[in-house]
């Protein structure tokens, strides 16, 4: 009876506490209580149950936002953008009154940065909440980010400032990078004229350079800015640390390869091991068509990071070259596409699936494409569902290749044309496969080249040879062939 006391008051002062605590306690309670049905009788609780009851239900409301923020970064991290857009825009209706708003928020905006959508990312991070200094620190490199894509006017100038300052006790390279962009939107142009000498400039600044952060920030703006043919000839003016600098030596070789210089390229990498040396590398074989050496470059790279669209790009399209079937479907669900290409991207998974083998599969992808395209399946999927259907034995292939015939398909016009001769055209097939009925086997001896030994031939005797003979013998014989035509 004592320990039943005990625990009796510790379970009131445990609820009494995490009540007190939560400021907008009373609010989910009123929520929840409003959802829950009016007929519960709640005079057979005491005060603790349901304090303890509420308390209960705020700790399992919590546990499933915080769930489902974490499987929206997981879907973020494995390419479903869109997904993880849907359920964090979810979230934010069913929890609008939590202090978790600004973390969702945060990567709702990472979400449509990702698929291009810079409008959305700067709405997003326009609020007020992020333009305090509590947030402020944390968002506004992206908020520039977004910015560059839009319009460049004096808001992002006064926008780097601010990220700047309040960020420049945190970095290593004194935000040059920040100044490149600076420099090159409203430094470049003045007084509507653009100086001449402007990348001249920059390539001879290089000479200053005592720290490889900036020498690093210099490469990738000779990058982005698409200067690498003005700034390979300028490489020895950078320090010689650099180029015992893997990074920096990783970037030489960007620059290189897009300046076309690819043996130089290939030079600086060639004995660097990381995941952008390594796709570099991929890219370099690919240009010279050996496809199964890109691939194990471009795998390597995989390997080291395994979520770079680049990589996974490229992936993608060796693996198809190389007939790696599997590697190639897994490697472009990572790949982010627009919007608008969602349905080619789930059109190319379909194909992958065939050439696996794997028809039941691409039977589900083949039948969720004919109602993303709204029933009106492009030219290539027509094909591609006749070919699905009439391997299944599914009926549906009579439809799909009348289909694809009234879209001057040939092949699908002479499948449909079996359908009016055979009756189950599609299990005639199967059996053919199956059986190895005589008709295959003297199609495929009639179709295979066979090898035969030479044929020798008789002595040839010519008959003048022989009349010539009978004369020697029999000299009336003469007349006979006079009288020969």
């Amino acid at each position: 009876m004592r320990n039943f006391i005990i625990i009796l008051l510790f379970t009131q002062v445990f609820t009494h506490f995490a009540y007190a605590q939560s400021e907008q306690a009373s609010s989910s309670r009123t929520k929840i209580l409003n959802s829950l049905d009016d007929d519960l009788d709640w005079s057979i609780y005491n005060d603790v149950e349901i304090r303890e009851f509420f308390f209960r239900m705020d700790q399992q409301r919590r546990q499933t936002l915080l769930n489902n923020i974490k499987s929206s970064k997981l879907s973020l991290f494995n390419g479903n953008v869109q997904g993880a857009i849907e359920l964090l825009n979810l979230t934010l209706i069913k929890y609008q009154d939590t202090p978790f708003i600004p973390i969702i928020q945060r990567y709702l905006a990472l979400a449509h940065f990702t698929i291009g959508d810079f409008k959305t990312t700067y709405k997003i991070l326009s609020k007020d909440i992020f333009l305090t200094n509590e947030y402020y620190d944390k968002i506004c490199v992206l908020r520039v980010a977004s910015m560059l894509h839009l319009e460049k006017n004096n808001t992002l100038k006064l926008e780097m400032n601010r990220c700047q300052n309040r960020n420049f006790a945190y970095t290593k390279t004194r935000f040059r990078w920040f100044k490149y962009l600076n420099d090159e939107f409203f430094e470049k142009v003045k007084a509507n004229t653009i100086d001449p000498k402007f990348y001249d400039n920059k390539v001879f600044a290089t000479k200053k350079f005592t720290s490889l952060d900036e020498t690093r920030s210099w490469l990738k703006y000779v990058i982005l800015f698409n200067i690498e043919d003005l700034a390979a000839e300028y490489f020895h003016f950078l320090p010689d640390a650099a180029f015992q600098d893997d990074v920096i030596r990783t970037l030489m070789g960007y620059v290189l390869y897009i300046a076309n210089k690819d043996e130089k390229a290939k030079e600086f990498i060639e004995d660097i091991n990381n995941s952008n040396s390594s796709y570099l590398k991929a890219l370099l074989e690919a240009k010279k068509g050996e496809f199964k050496t890109s691939y194990a470059h471009s795998m390597s790279a995989n390997k080291r990071r395994p979520f770079s669209i680049n990589n996974s790009q490229l992936l993608t399209a060796i693996s198809w070259l190389t007939e790696n079937w599997k590697n190639a479907r897994l490697t472009s669900s990572k790949v982010v596409p627009p919007a608008s290409h969602t349905r080619e991207q789930k059109l190319l998974k379909t194909a992958l699936l065939i050439q696996e083998g794997n028809f039941y599969r691409a039977q589900r992808e083949i039948e969720e494409l004919y109602f993303l395209y709204n029933k009106k399946m492009p030219f290539e999927a027509l094909i591609i569902e006749s070919y699905i259907y009439l391997t299944l034995k599914d009926r549906k292939w009579l439809k799909s290749s009348d289909t694809a015939c009234l879209r001057y398909d040939g092949m699908n016009c002479w499948l449909h044309l079996q359908s009016l001769i055979w009756n189950d055209y599609a299990e005639t097939v199967s059996q053919l496969k199956s059986s190895r009925t005589k008709v295959i086997d003297t199609i495929k001896k009639l179709t295979t080249k066979k090898v035969y030994s030479p044929i020798r031939e008789n002595i040839f005797i010519r008959q003048g040879d022989i009349l010539e003979l009978d004369i020697a013998r029999d000299p009336q014989l003469e007349d006979v062939r006079i009288l020969q035509p």
